[in-house]
């Protein structure tokens, strides 16, 4: 290569002359770009659960597609943020839209009973059973190399066991390609490759 005939000019950054972008019209913090919840239809029995199981913004549209499904079913509205569904029905649906939902591979608990209480220790236990696993696995790992392997491979299946099971209830409700159908079949895949 050889060297430039004209040599490059440096950009003189004091010669740059910064100034504000004036604010638009149409601002989200002015109510244009919210999204509204739409309001109930008046007419009709209305019902109201909350949801659990729930992990993301897709639980909450499979549930929402799974009760609009329901014959008699007028609106339904789905709150990921409160973990609500609101269903809005010519005649009493409540039994359908709850056989439904348990299809999808979810649980509805009526908003007047009270939440099931649990400990912090029961809630976080299957956490803290991995993070168990894992430093075992790790010491396994150390002393004994095919010892270790064969304990990440128990350790793996144990952490994949509630994600493997969520996605085959909801292969069973038609939805094959879901996360959770991508996490198990690539944790799986990973034991195959050793990785």
């Amino acid at each position: 290569m050889s060297t430039p005939e004209i040599p490059k000019k440096v950009p003189q950054f004091s010669a740059l002359k910064l100034s504000p972008v004036p604010p638009k019209e149409d601002c989200c913090c002015e109510g244009a770009c919210e999204t509204r919840t739409e309001a109930l239809p008046e007419n009709g029995n209305h019902y109201s659960w909350v949801v659990n199981g729930m992990d993301c913004a897709a639980c909450a549209r499979k549930v929402e597609n799974a009760v609009k499904q329901v014959p008699g079913v007028n609106h339904v509205q789905v709150l990921f943020a409160s973990e609500k569904l609101l269903v809005s029905a010519e005649n009493d649906v409540s039994r359908q839209v709850e056989a439904a939902v348990s299809k999808a591979g979810y649980t509805l608990r009526s908003e007047t009973a009270p939440a099931e209480k649990t400990s912090p220790i029961k809630e976080n236990l299957p956490l803290i059973t991995l993070i168990i696993m894992m430093a075992l696995s790790w010491g396994l790992e150390q002393i004994n190399h095919p010892l270790g392997n064969l304990s990440f491979i128990a350790t793996t299946l144990v952490g994949l066991f509630p994600i493997a099971r969520q996605a085959l209830r909801l292969m069973r409700s038609g939805s094959w390609f879901a996360i959770e159908t991508l996490m198990s079949v690539a944790a799986i895949g990973a034991l195959f490759m050793g990785a």
